[in-house]
């Protein structure tokens, strides 16, 4: 039978282990909607932070500009997701877990990209690593003892 003083340390680690959960969700959610940014930044913008990366001349067509920006508007979709399923991650619990596992596929798929057109190795070693690692991170943090999963084995 397990002590007061063991259940108040479970108690304690399992709300500790909740609120890295919920922060991390936090600021992964705000970083994707810094994305919105992209969403409106003028064209001209975006090709001269394509020139400070070193890639080709950026092309200025009507395609390569909703492109851009229905992509960055998804990136914002995304994290306005994480960043609502962060106030109740008790509820969400699987589709946390859901979106822990994308992100590694994620990252997989990203890496397979960067590496067949030619992006930047800085941009590769930094894109497809860190997709991969946000998700492996929500999936440990989600195995650690939290009120939703106290006293069951991991």
């Amino acid at each position: 039978m397990n002590s007061p003083a063991d259940v108040n340390n479970s108690n304690r680690d399992a709300l500790g282990s909740e609120l890295v959960l919920i922060w991390g969700l936090r600021l992964l959610g705000l970083i994707d909607m810094l994305a919105l940014i992209a969403v409106m930044m003028p064209l001209e913008w975006m090709s001269q932070i394509n020139d400070l990366c070193g890639l080709e001349t950026f092309p200025q067509s009507r395609i390569v500009s909703y492109l851009a920006r229905t992509t960055s508007a998804l990136y914002a979709l995304h994290g306005a997701l994480v960043l609502f399923i962060s106030f109740d991650v008790v509820r969400y619990r699987p589709l946390i877990t859901f979106l822990g596992i994308v992100a590694i596929i994620h990252g997989a798929i990203l890496l397979g990209i960067d590496v067949a057109v030619g992006m930047p190795f800085f941009w590769t070693m930094l894109e497809a690593p860190a997709f991969t690692a946000t998700g492996f991170a929500v999936l440990w943090v989600q195995r650690q003892k939290t009120p939703t999963n106290a006293g069951v084995p991991a």
